[in-house]
């Protein structure tokens, strides 16, 4: 339960789910460490200590969505404080007429360079399970984002009206979880 209010004032603190621009002050993040054994099987000497991880990134959703026909598209916005190694999400909504029908990058994962600067690629996935969208992004070449502190666009997620069904006048969503990944700390205590 004491990891779950962590997480939880973590998303808080360090995620924005406003509908405008990100207020996103560079603030130190932490999280609680709650490895009991390292990964040689040594006691763990930082147990239950909270460990900084870098600046804070925000995420936020985009106001208003672009429609083509039956095809809706949302976009999730990032202020990156510091770069950013990948993305975990989990993204719920509540409109049981919207199926999911694909994710792709905005410009702040399309444009990913190594620690020197040489042009990286970053791989998107994008799964539905059972009650949510469960979005990853992860590179094998230590891509990350420019960790410029602007704001720009993370991913496009679309979906698809059910037949004959017609787009809601609201449509909430929210995110679950929200993992970013930082480079300026150590990555063992990721």
């Amino acid at each position: 339960m004491k990891n779950i209010y962590l997480t939880f004032l973590a998303v808080i603190f360090c995620s924005s789910f406003a509908w405008a621009e990100l207020d996103c002050p560079a603030d130190s993040s932490v999280h609680l460490d709650t490895r009991t054994m390292l990964p040689d099987g040594s006691p763990n000497p930082t147990y239950g200590q909270e460990i900084n991880t870098g600046l804070c990134g925000c995420i936020g959703f985009v106001n208003g969505i672009m429609i083509n026909e039956n095809e809706i598209t949302f976009t999730l916005r990032i202020l990156d404080n510091e770069p950013i190694r990948g993305i975990e999400l989990d993204v719920y909504h509540d409109s049981p007429n919207l199926v999911y029908s694909g994710v792709s990058k905005g410009e702040k994962l399309e444009n990913v360079t190594d620690e020197e600067g040489n042009p990286r690629t970053m791989t998107l996935l994008g799964n539905y399970i059972e009650d949510h969208l469960k979005v990853l992004a992860y590179s094998t070449s230590r891509a990350r984002t420019s960790g410029d502190g602007l704001e720009g666009d993370l991913i496009h997620i679309k979906y698809e009206l059910i037949d004959g069904a017609e787009l809601p006048a609201e449509v909430t969503f929210y995110l679950g979880l929200a993992n970013l990944p930082g480079t300026s700390m150590d990555p063992e205590l990721l």
